[in-house]
C-alpha cells in the first residue's frame, strides 16, 4: 500500500512540475498497479473460498465416520456373533439410523448396524442386556458419539 501512495505522490509532483512524460509514466504505472492489486484480491478471494469449501467437505466427511476403542470385560453377543472379552477397535461409517459398526480384535470381526447419536459424555462406556442367558451389546458410548446397536444378524470373519 505504501508503494501505491508513493506512485500517487510522484504523479502529483509530476503534475505540479508540469512534466508530461513523468505524469504519463506515473499514470500508466498507477493503472498497472491497480490492475495487479485487483487480480491479487480476486485470487485471494478465490483461494480463500476453495480452502473454506475443502474444510467444510472434510468436516462433513469426518462426521460420517469414526473410530474408538472399547474393552469388553466379559463375552458379549453382537447380532449372532459371540465376542470374547478383550480390547476391540470400533469403527463406524454412515450417520443416523444406518451407521455400519465394526468391532475388530485381531482376525475376529463383527459388523452390525446402529443408530449414531451425537451426545457429549464424560466417559466412554458400553451397555448390555441379558437375552436368553447371554449378554448382548446394545450401546457403545464414546465422549462425543453414541452407537445404539440394532438387533440384526451380524457378519462374522476370522472365527
Amino acid at each position: 500500500m505504501q508503494f501505491h501512495l508513493a506512485i500517487v505522490w510522484l504523479q502529483f509532483v509530476a503534475e505540479v512540475l508540469n512534466c508530461t512524460l513523468l505524469t504519463t509514466i506515473c499514470f500508466i504505472f498507477h493503472r498497472y498497479l491497480r490492475s495487479v492489486l485487483t487480480h491479487i484480491s480476486v485470487l485471494f478471494a478465490t483461494a480463500s473460498s476453495m480452502i473454506l469449501l475443502t474444510m467444510i467437505s472434510a468436516a462433513a466427511f469426518a462426521a460420517d465416520s469414526g473410530s474408538g476403542k472399547i474393552r469388553l470385560d466379559s463375552a458379549v453377543k453382537v447380532g449372532s456373533t459371540k465376542l470374547p472379552a478383550g480390547d476391540y477397535k470400533v469403527t463406524w461409517s454412515g450417520s443416523g439410523d444406518n451407521a455400519q459398526v465394526t468391532l475388530t480384535q485381531g482376525k475376529t470381526k463383527a459388523t452390525a448396524t446402529a443408530q449414531l447419536v451425537e451426545v457429549r459424555r464424560n466417559t466412554d462406556a458400553i451397555s448390555t442386556k441379558n437375552e436368553n442367558g447371554s449378554r448382548v451389546l446394545t450401546k457403545i458410548q464414546f465422549r462425543d458419539k453414541t452407537l445404539l446397536l440394532h438387533e440384526a444378524p451380524s457378519q462374522v470373519a476370522g472365527q
